[in-house]
């Protein structure tokens, strides 16, 4: 346990556990900026593999963004309409519906429907990039990814808005 002792004189006393002193000549300026939940800008991102979800998740909190996530697309859209996120990393391949599809879904609801989009794909089909273009509002990331590739694409969609 270290303890900083302010004294009358020009130097300051700084005291450990044993009892050392160590006098010397310092300022101590300390800025910080308390940045809560509603601060950050909030990303739902959706994907069924653990492993992906987590790796997202990690690159994203420690850049400072809020982190939703889902597994499923019935549970990403309950998700979007509750918390409003102001951007969507969406897995195109997901078990219970395709990425596009939880889009379009999306696409009805007035308060979702002006939620930007980043498609993440391992695999994809002519048929898939088709649809996904049509949905308008999106960007599509190649799996794997990198942290650098994510937190580009995310700050481009974000300053686009």
């Amino acid at each position: 346990m270290l303890e900083i002792v302010s004294t009358k004189h020009k130097r300051d006393c700084l005291r450990c556990d044993h009892n050392v002193k160590i006098l010397t000549d310092f300022k101590i300026n300390v800025s910080f900026i308390v940045m809560n939940d509603s601060n950050l800008k909030k990303i739902l991102v959706v994907d069924d593999e653990q492993e992906t979800l987590a790796h997202l998740t990690s690159i994203l909190k420690r850049a400072q963004y809020q982190v939703i996530s889902s597994t499923t697309g019935k549970e990403a859209i309950e998700l979007a309409i509750d918390t409003k996120p102001d951007l969507l990393i969406l897995d195109i391949f997901i078990p219970d519906m395709r990425g596009w599809e939880i889009r379009h879904k999306l696409l009805e609801n007035e308060a979702t429907a002006q939620i930007p989009v980043i498609f993440l794909t391992g695999l994809n089909t002519q048929e898939d990039e088709r649809i996904i273009r049509e949905s308008g509002n999106y960007h599509l990331l190649a799996k794997p990814v990198t942290s650098e590739s994510v937190l580009e694409a995310v700050r481009r969609v974000l300053t686009e808005l």
